[in-house]
């Protein structure tokens, strides 16, 4: 079997990563990667959390140990072995320590989950004021609105402050279809930009050329025309080019819809400009010094920009 060097983290439309496989285990034994969440090696093509790789035990046959753990009073939230709110199996267990929450979400029983996991789950607005939810002490299950109201702006119970949901490095970034279908607007107009860049560096350089060509002496005033249209063409030429590839790129993160491919896109995008304002600004020293040296040798400016 191929060996897993990267991992891609995607949940509700999210995608965090490359993560490395150790990365992703310890965050699997903390509970912010569940069974609910998609992997993938490439982040492209996705699979269940628990069918890639081995970051998930698999499933024990039933009566066996995992059974008797699942069946302990201490650890198993009501209705887990047909109790009044709707019976079923229970949830798999999970060896971090910080996940005591089991949770309705999806029409599923998830759980031991920890707090950054239900936090997780709030933000991603697929548990509810609602949703059931229970941990080890509380007699029944509850509303989520109630039993942790910290994660829906109320107070905390026992008067305190409100939790206020951090963001971190290992928390997924927002949806990314949206931001790869406004970041793409308008890439088929960078394209054309950037089509029309290399056409008029062509026309410069083949203008350039047909001028070397012909007969006569050679003026002054020549080369220094013959420098700032060669100069012009290689910034219409290096724009052209990175103009094209940022286009590129933007259809590609329309069409995958991928936080990740929006990000990548607006980088290109962001280095395009930055690249040809720098190409410019050289462009327009050449050209200073072109004319400075005209003025300097009494070349007319006129004969030299003509």
């Amino acid at each position: 079997m191929t060996q897993i060097e990267r991992v891609f983290i995607r949940f509700r439309g999210r995608t965090i990563g490359p993560l490395t496989p150790d990365k992703v285990k310890d965050m699997v034994r903390r509970g912010q990667v569940t069974r609910m969440h998609e992997l993938s090696g490439d982040g492209l093509s996705w699979m269940k959390a628990d069918e890639f790789g081995n970051f998930f035990p698999r499933a024990a046959p039933s009566g066996g140990m995992a059974g008797d753990m699942a069946a302990s009073a201490s650890s198993v939230p009501p209705g887990s072995e047909g109790s009044h709110d709707g019976g079923g199996t229970a949830p798999a267990a999970n060896d971090n320590a910080t996940a005591q929450w089991y949770a309705h979400v999806n029409g599923e029983k998830q759980g031991p989950v920890s707090m950054d996991q239900m936090r997780l789950y709030s933000e991603a607005k697929i548990l509810k004021k609602d949703s059931l939810v229970w941990k080890n002490g509380m007699q029944t299950w509850k509303p989520a609105a109630e039993a942790i109201p910290e994660l829906f702006g109320g107070a905390a119970p026992g008067g305190g402050t409100p939790t206020v949901s951090h963001v971190s490095s290992e928390t997924p970034p927002a949806d990314g279809g949206a931001l790869s279908t406004e970041i793409a607007k308008h890439h088929a107009l960078i394209m054309a930009f950037g089509i029309s860049l290399l056409i008029i560096a062509a026309i410069f350089i083949v203008g350039q050329i047909v001028a070397l060509n012909q007969g006569g002496r050679r003026l002054k005033s020549d080369t220094m025309s013959a420098a700032i249209r060669i100069s012009l063409s290689g910034v219409a030429a290096i724009s052209g080019v990175m103009a094209v590839q940022a286009s590129l790129k933007l259809k590609a993160a329309a069409q995958s819809a991928s936080a990740i491919a929006a990000l990548m896109a607006a980088r290109t995008v962001n280095q395009f400009w930055l690249l040809t304002s720098v190409a410019v600004m050289i462009w327009l020293g050449i050209l200073l010094l072109v004319l400075i040296t005209a003025l300097a040798t009494n070349v007319p400016i006129t004969n030299v920009l003509a």
